[in-house]
């Protein structure tokens, strides 16, 4: 995955998906966010197993599709410091690079196959809300 982001984007929609991330869990996995980048959106999920929460970033230029799970301690640390208006997040086998001008940060890959699943069409119990003013 390759994807070039507006920081304050990426930013506004990890914040709302982390709220939904517990800061201690008996299962690790679930103190991430997902990001899911298709040709055109990216995606962030997060979820307790009680609420899920799926926010679009916009601002997005996509160079290759993929999926990342970021932590979120580390992950919303670099986007709340860094004071570039772009960064870019690159994937490979062992890791997730995150690349700001004058500084890469690199957030150690957890499997994707561990993050929940969700449907692509909800069926029930499902709010959705507009973000933004």
């Amino acid at each position: 995955m390759k994807v070039t982001c507006d920081r304050e984007q990426l930013l506004a929609a990890f914040q709302t998906a982390a709220a939904v991330a517990p800061a201690r869990s008996p299962k690790p996995i679930l103190q991430n966010v997902k990001l899911e980048v298709q040709e055109s959106s990216a995606i962030i999920l997060a979820t307790d197993l009680e609420v899920g929460v799926r926010t679009v970033v916009s601002g997005v230029d996509v160079q290759v599709a993929g999926a990342a799970i970021l932590p979120v301690a580390r992950f919303g640390l670099i986007l709340r410091e860094s004071s570039d208006e772009q960064l870019r997040i690159e994937t490979d086998a062992q890791a997730t690079l995150v690349r700001a001008s004058g500084a890469n940060f690199d957030c150690r890959r957890k499997t994707r196959t561990s993050f929940r699943r969700w449907p692509s069409s909800p069926k029930r119990n499902i709010t959705s809300f507009q973000a933004g003013c």
